[in-house]
């Protein structure tokens, strides 16, 4: 186990490298390894050095960041890497990834999105609480969830939302009559789409 603690810290420093390909078939092996019980494990003990390192290539171009975000998207699913996660900068990062659209595919930078705002830090960075720009980003979010095409890239916008709605601030800045957020996804409740149904569902209840 030694010697793969060592392997991993290569592994883990060659997502800086200097050379794309040398980044790519890093974020490619660390995705492989997130896919397993055992890889994932690992991985979540050197989240301090692996988390930043994983943002950072979301805005890449190309297969790295698309390694990159899946790799996140199966570590977040662990309490402790999303509190690192979101200390990070991963809401913004994604937000970022989101709006720009290079980089991450938009379902991976959403999946993300909707594993941190599991947890309440998570909800309180994309609410954006006390700040000026308090609610922007749930805003846009909303925005992304009925305009965003194709479709099913945008459906786990709606877990996000679900999510937010769970936290008083994320309430607040959902029932604010000033952004009209609320009338924009009562369509959702009369759609085809099942998923967004539901969790359009369990936002409103």
């Amino acid at each position: 186990p030694v010697a793969m603690g060592d392997e991993l810290d290569e592994v883990i420093g060659f997502l800086s490298d200097k050379n794309p390909t040398v980044r790519e078939q890093a974020a490619q092996i660390v995705q492989g390894l997130t896919g397993t019980d055992d890889g994932a494990k690992l991985l979540c003990a050197k989240a301090d050095s692996l988390v930043p390192k994983l943002l950072h290539a979301l805005g890449k171009e190309g297969n790295e960041s698309k390694y990159a975000a899946t790799a996140l998207v199966n570590l977040t699913h662990d309490p402790e890497v999303i509190a690192k996660a979101v200390n990070k900068g991963a809401v913004e990062r994604a937000m970022d990834g989101l709006r720009d659209r290079d980089g991450a595919p938009v379902d991976l930078l959403l999946s993300i999105l909707a594993n941190v705002t599991t947890a309440e830090s998570g909800v309180h960075v994309i609410s954006q609480e006390g700040k000026a720009l308090e609610g922007f980003y749930v805003s846009k979010l909303i925005q992304l969830l009925t305009t965003g095409k194709p479709e099913e890239d945008y459906d786990q916008a709606a877990s996000v939302l679900t999510n937010i709605t769970r936290d008083p601030i994320g309430r607040r800045v959902f029932l604010d009559p000033r952004r009209g957020l609320l009338a924009s996804v009562l369509p959702f409740m009369s759609q085809a789409n099942e998923l967004r149904r539901e969790r359009v569902a369990a936002a409103l209840r």
